[in-house]
């Protein structure tokens, strides 16, 4: 079992289980009205046709390795979204012995959002673990864990 940090925008107690796949389902839902619809249909697309051993962001869960990782992350989502609700963060764990697992930078899969061929290519970096390639000045390299397996909680941090 591996420890990982996890935000949350619900609340969630010592010892619930987190299953994967929410963020999916909410894009299959949402479809093109979803604003990250585009970026994960590019980055899915690069997956299957040239990382197919790679696990889908929409059937996983995102967590951090990190606590560091994981409160740079939230952060950023206070900068850019002012009035949103600060969401706890947690330490996890994994509850499957080996899932499947991909580390890789969150802003480089956010320059997907670039389209054309800028986008191609951050999302090969994105599946290759790349960490902050080209990067705006100013934005700071954060790992994500994407896993396959569901998370149990073991403490809240704040």
């Amino acid at each position: 079992m591996a420890k990982l940090f996890y935000a949350s925008r619900h609340y969630r107690h010592n010892g619930e289980i987190i299953s994967p796949g929410h963020y999916g389902r909410m894009i299959g839902l949402s479809r093109h009205s979803h604003y990250h619809f585009m970026r994960e249909e590019v980055l899915e697309k690069a997956r299957m046709a040239r990382f197919p051993l790679k696990p889908s962001r929409l059937k996983c869960i995102f967590a951090c390795a990190t606590e560091m990782d994981i409160r740079e992350y939230v952060d950023t989502q206070m900068a850019r979204h002012p009035g949103r609700v600060r969401e706890p963060i947690y330490e996890v764990e994994t509850t499957q012995s080996d899932p499947l697992t991909h580390r890789g930078d969150w802003n480089v899969a956010e320059m997907v959002l670039q389209a054309g061929r800028v986008a191609e290519i951050a999302a090969d970096r994105y599946w290759q673990g790349v960490e902050g390639i080209d990067q705006p000045t100013g934005l700071s390299t954060y790992m994500e864990v994407i896993t396959t397996s569901p998370l149990a909680v073991l403490r809240r941090l704040d």
